[in-house]
C-alpha cells in the first residue's frame, strides 16, 4: 500500500497457494464465529464465481510480498480482530 509503484493498481491480497469453495469458506468463518445457522444453498448468480483463489503474482512482482500464514491461521485472527473491533463500538455507543 506504501510502495509508490502500487498507486492506481488494482492488487488481489491473500495467499495464492491455497484454494478454497466459498461454501468450505463459509463453513470455516462460522465455526471460528462458533455459529451454526441453517444453510440455504440458492443458485449463484450468474457470472458469480464458485471458488476462491486469489492470483497473487502481480502483488509480489510490485512489492515482493509473499503470504506468510495459512487462510486456517489468519481467519481466526482476523474474526478476533473485527470481533473486538465491534465490542468497543457498541461499548462506545452504550
Amino acid at each position: 500500500m506504501l510502495s509508490a509503484k502500487t498507486d492506481g493498481e488494482i492488487i488481489h491480497i491473500g495467499n495464492s497457494s491455497q484454494e478454497i469453495k466459498i461454501l468450505d469458506l463459509l463453513k470455516l468463518v462460522l465455526k471460528i464465529a462458533n455459529y451454526q445457522p441453517e444453510i440455504n444453498i440458492l443458485p449463484a448468480p450468474e457470472g458469480c464465481v464458485a471458488r476462491r483463489c486469489p492470483n497473487t503474482s502481480k502483488l509480489y512482482e510490485l512489492t515482493g510480498f509473499q503470504a506468510k500464514i495459512t487462510l486456517n491461521e489468519a481467519l481466526p485472527e482476523m474474526f478476533k480482530w473485527y470481533d473486538n473491533k465491534y465490542k468497543e463500538r457498541e461499548n462506545n455507543n452504550a
